[in-house]
């Protein structure tokens, strides 16, 4: 007869390869359950705009949005539309990254109200499980990127801030954010061409480098070579970190084309099209981590319809002399959609040096294959 002992050694063994594949078959279950619903977080493919179709969005495989705020005295008042918003973006798959707009920046600077509500702000979006916004029709609003400014080295502009004052408010405002969450990321202003290398340099002089995890680029153009422009930027982006010991991520926040015609120059849908795969392509090869087509998912930036930017869009809305009709989607659209389908979750870029001159050929490495 066995002792209790050994009945009790049995027992334990048995418990153990009980819990053992309990934990192996929940594993799995997670595993699986990552794989059904993938947040996209490394994703590349971003778009920004003022948009509210946002399933027309990630049916083209778009995963990031960006957004812009100016935050005043009323925004505590308009909390929930805040909520709201943020959870319908985050439920629909978008990962979001929001803009603190700097209008009035020396007013803001120093200003121990602002840091106050810029900290509400953050604290209530980290999904920290701390003062947390609610949850909304199951939705957690979840913001993790934060981006101080827009396009500062534009005189005149809203925005308009000299570098050496731009380096100040980074120091102000980065240990704000970072206290309410350590895990985001804080992006530098979206910087335009053609100052955005001196610009960045005289911040990085005044001391910024330490407060800020990501450059932010904007560019457009035409569709006639003007893509490749934004490897120029990148590449002289990292000469100025490289001189101060710097190497950071790069964003290109704002990129575009259009399709129709502004002053006089046409551009067909096939061109809008070609332009923004190689746009994608060619910044994605530079070290670009992501990139945000724009302006918009709908053309529209307020204008009568045949200016620059209300026809950069990827769906046409109504207005303009080449507009086909609101709601149709352009080549653009579509073009999209093919270049995510094909490129997403990409591991390695590898330029094909050909003979042929003005060919140029990438290799995108996947898990299963390359394209």
């Amino acid at each position: 007869m066995p002792s209790k002992k050994s009945t009790l050694s049995v027992l334990l063994l048995i418990l153990c390869i009980f819990l053992f594949y309990l934990n192996l078959s929940l594993y799995e279950q997670e595993g699986v359950q990552e794989e059904l619903e993938p947040t996209y977080w490394e994703s590349p493919f971003g778009l920004h705009g003022i948009e509210k179709d946002y399933k027309a969005m990630t049916d083209i495989g778009i995963r990031w949005y960006r957004l812009g705020i100016h935050p005043g005295p009323t925004f505590r008042q308009k909390i929930r539309q805040f909520d709201e918003r943020y959870a319908e973006i985050c439920g629909s798959g978008l990962n979001i990254l929001e803009n603190f707009m700097l209008h009035g920046w020396r007013k803001l600077l120093g200003n121990a109200e602002y840091a106050e509500l810029v900290r509400f702000i953050v604290e209530r979006y980290d999904a920290d499980g701390i003062n947390d916004a609610p949850k909304i029709n199951g939705t957690e609003p979840k913001i993790l990127c934060w981006e101080i400014g827009n396009e500062p080295n534009i005189e005149g502009k809203g925005d308009s801030c000299p570098p050496e004052e731009y380096a100040r408010f980074l120091k102000f405002i980065y240990p704000v954010i970072k206290r309410a969450c350590p895990q985001c990321k804080v992006l530098f202003a979206g910087l335009v061409p053609f100052t955005h290398d001196e610009y960045l340099d005289i911040v990085l002089q005044n001391g910024g480098g330490d407060y800020f995890d990501i450059v932010s680029l904007h560019y457009y153009g035409n569709a006639t070579g003007d893509y490749a422009y934004g490897v120029k930027m990148i590449n002289e982006v990292k000469a100025v970190m490289a001189k101060y010991g710097i190497n950071k991520p790069i964003w290109i926040t704002e990129t575009g084309t259009y399709s129709g015609s502004v002053n006089g120059i046409f551009q067909s849908e096939e061109e809008q099209a070609a332009d923004l795969v190689k746009r994608y392509v060619v910044l994605l090869s530079a070290g670009a981590e992501k990139v945000f087509w724009a302006w918009g998912l709908y053309e529209g930036f307020g204008g009568d319809g045949n200016q620059y930017f209300d026809q950069t869009g990827l769906i046409y809305d109504g207005r303009g002399d080449y507009d086909k009709g609101f709601g149709v989607e352009k080549r653009a659209y579509y073009a999209y959609g093919l270049m995510t389908e094909k490129l997403e979750g990409f591991t390695n870029i590898e330029e094909v040096h050909l003979r042929e001159k003005n060919v140029f050929l990438f290799r995108f490495d996947k898990r299963n294959g390359y394209v």
